[in-house]
């Protein structure tokens, strides 16, 4: 006997209905994940054009503190007014010099302090005065520049002192680096308002060696304390020379025109 199941068959529309109605909410579950996934894709990005932006500004802000760190550190180190180095320049070089030698660096260094003759009678002249004394110091640090070498330091100490430390030369190579300085200035006056400046210096010079035969101890002895010692020495050199000389009683050579009857002192060899 044939047994009949209860209720009613679903019918094939309501089947298709139902089938397209999953397809349609899955098709709208896909949409909104996929709006998510752009969305998502936008803020990363967005982000990321961030990041860039504080990157760039950040590279920006590095290179100017790395200008603003080499324009100080030339303010530090440099000479406004000649454009070599200055004091604390000099002596930072002299204790890396005086380092080297105590690690076994047999060159010789000399230390060459010179002083310009007649700097305040150029700046007291009525016809020059404190322009044409910038200039004229301007002129030995170019001077000094071209007469040493790459290996040398050129540095302005003071008001009218140069230092010159002269790395691996010795007394006489010294001597011969004053010697070519004098001459230098001798041959190349400089003109200010019409006025010839020749241009003389007091020099006095000091070599250490790695023997230690100038009586100092260059491995147990402070590179600082030694380099401020060079320099001293060399100053009372310089002012005994300049006190023999008179330079200190008979200043510059000033020559107002070629006829003039004060003529250019040239250094004596």
């Amino acid at each position: 006997m044939a047994v009949r199941r209860a209720g009613k068959a679903a019918s094939t529309t309501e089947v298709n209905g139902q089938r397209n109605g999953a397809e349609a909410t899955g098709l709208k579950g896909l949409a909104r994940r996929d709006n998510a996934k752009d969305q998502r894709i936008a803020e990363l990005e967005g982000e990321l054009a961030d990041r860039e932006i504080k990157i760039s500004r950040l590279e920006r802000d590095s290179r100017s503190k790395d200008g603003r760190i080499r324009h100080l550190e030339s303010v530090a180190y440099i000479d406004e007014l000649t454009g070599v180095g200055n004091r604390r320049y000099m002596y930072d070089h002299a204790r890396l010099e005086i380092s080297r030698r105590s690690r076994g660096d047999q060159r010789p260094l000399s230390f060459v302090l010179l002083d310009l003759n007649g700097l305040k009678a150029v700046n007291d002249h009525p016809d020059l005065g404190h322009d044409a004394g910038d200039e004229m110091l301007k002129h030995v640090a170019a001077v000094l520049q071209a007469t040493s070498r790459p290996t040398d330091t050129v540095a302005r100490i003071g008001g009218d002192e140069f230092v010159v430390i002269l790395s691996g030369a010795d007394a006489k190579g010294a001597e011969a680096f004053v010697k070519s300085a004098r001459q230098a200035l001798a041959q190349a006056p400089i003109q200010v308002n019409s006025v010839m400046i020749y241009v003389e210096f007091s020099a006095g010079i000091t070599t250490l060696t790695r023997r230690g035969d100038d009586g100092r101890v260059v491995g147990g002895s402070n590179p600082l304390r030694l380099a401020k010692r060079m320099v001293k020495e060399a100053d009372a050199e310089m002012y005994t020379e300049k006190r023999e000389n008179g330079a200190a009683r008979n200043p510059a050579a000033i020559s107002l025109d070629k006829s003039s009857a004060l003529l250019p002192r040239i250094p004596s060899e």
